[in-house]
């Protein structure tokens, strides 16, 4: 039987694994072993429920809804921005550490995670299509920002890095896909930012643990 997940509902098997983020209560759920139990379809927006105690224990939990909502995913990354190596000025130094409150619409990082979601999801008009390649003018953006980001107050946050760059990106008339992932065995969630295909804030090394769930 085909179920739809709930409109805040984002899902990805991993493994033998299913795992689901509920943006409005900014949670993860994961069910450990229920990968025989349901199938993910239609991009993650349904799910295929082969035994039914699964498709009881999803609609018990609010996982589940009514209607069909689709899905947009970034496409599997298959390379990393490159890194010019400069050298680091003072004024590098300065604008590192006062980057949180230089950038006005950053202070929105303290709003609740499905008001973040909402705010990546709204594309800027004009700006530069994400899944398309990199730009000129957002490589320079993600080379200054790099060049930055040791000082910034708050680094070391997936969460907070990502929306910082996302912020400054569209600050420049550029955009990018901000994508959720997971693992399992430790349990772990990280994000980053993809334009296309290109990783733009880590080394493709790094993400290979992961299975994305979800592109804001």
């Amino acid at each position: 039987m085909m179920t739809p997940l709930a409109a805040s509902i984002h899902a990805a098997r991993v493994g033998a694994d299913l795992v689901f983020l509920d943006v409005a209560r900014d949670a993860y759920v994961c069910l450990a072993g229920a990968a025989e139990a349901g199938r993910l379809c239609d991009g993650g927006s349904q799910i295929e429920i082969l035994q039914p105690a699964l498709g009881e224990a999803l609609g018990q939990a609010g996982l589940t809804g009514d209607v069909i909502f689709a899905r947009q995913m970034a496409p599997p990354a298959d390379r990393a921005l490159e890194r010019h190596e400069r050298s680091v000025s003072g004024g590098d130094i300065l604008s590192g550490l006062m980057m949180t409150w230089a950038t006005a619409p950053a202070r929105r990082y303290g709003l609740p995670f499905s008001e973040l979601v909402s705010w990546a999801q709204h594309r800027p008009s004009g700006a530069p299509d994400p899944s398309a390649i990199p730009c000129k003018r957002a490589i320079a953006v993600v080379s200054s920002f790099q060049r930055r980001w040791p000082w910034a107050v708050g680094r070391g946050l997936c969460l907070h890095r990502a929306f910082l760059l996302l912020t400054q990106l569209r600050q420049a008339g550029c955009d990018a896909a901000w994508v959720f992932g997971v693992r399992t065995y430790p349990f772990e969630a990280h994000c980053w930012l993809q334009i296309g295909s290109t990783v733009l804030d880590d080394p493709l090394t790094g993400l290979a643990a992961y299975q994305p769930l979800m592109t804001a």
